[in-house]
């Protein structure tokens, strides 16, 4: 089994933090039960994201394998923070909810008589906001490395239109070509959700 190497690389952690926020993306929903394997994805996702940006900041590998830190999002966002990451303070207690599960290893073995614990999918903007700051921060361009900027599964159609829009046609022949109006052309109006002529 491979340790920690002597030189960490940062952008490698956030790239397999952007692996793991896109596994927990392509894992399917379940409710209820509680999706673990999607539980586990996102808050190792975090894990790696904190590590991330700590690494950038001159943490040693001997840090972040000691058993208070290790996988403790707790601490490893108050370090974050101590170093200057910088989140707005919904996102950092909506991101402090994940510790518990997390350091118990709840989404690996889950227990019938554990508490209850929060939905994962409320956790999905906060942890994109989180991935976001620390890539902005550790590869200092303002831009991410986001790999999903679209989200091409959600269907947007306008309010009461539930038919399919129809091809655009050519204009017709009994529609004169360009002229000056006359009091007897035809005209078309639009009817909301319906498909009068006049």
């Amino acid at each position: 089994m491979n340790g920690y190497p002597d030189t960490l690389r940062p952008g490698d952690h956030m790239r397999l933090a952007e692996d793991f926020f896109q596994a927990y993306r392509d894992l399917p929903r379940r409710l209820p039960p509680q999706s673990w394997p999607r539980y586990l994805m996102l808050c190792h996702a975090v894990e790696l994201a904190l590590k991330a940006f700590l690494f950038h900041h001159g943490a040693t590998p001997k840090e972040l394998t000691a058993k208070v830190v290790r996988h403790s999002i707790n601490e490893l966002l108050t370090r974050a923070i101590n170093k200057g990451l910088s989140l707005t303070p919904i996102v950092e207690s909506d991101i402090r909810l994940l510790h518990e599960a997390h350091e118990n290893f709840w989404p690996r073995y889950p227990k019938e008589d554990a508490k209850p614990v929060y939905t994962i999918e409320q956790f999905e903007l906060p942890v994109r906001e989180l991935l976001d700051a620390i890539t902005t921060d550790v590869y200092k361009t303002g831009k991410t490395i986001r790999r999903l900027t679209l989200h091409r599964q959600i269907v947007v159609l306008p309010p009461g239109h539930l038919h399919r829009l129809p091809p655009q046609h050519r204009q017709r022949p009994r529609n004169p070509r360009p002229r000056c109006a006359r009091h007897d052309d035809v005209v078309d109006i639009a009817a909301l959700g319906g498909d009068e002529r006049r």
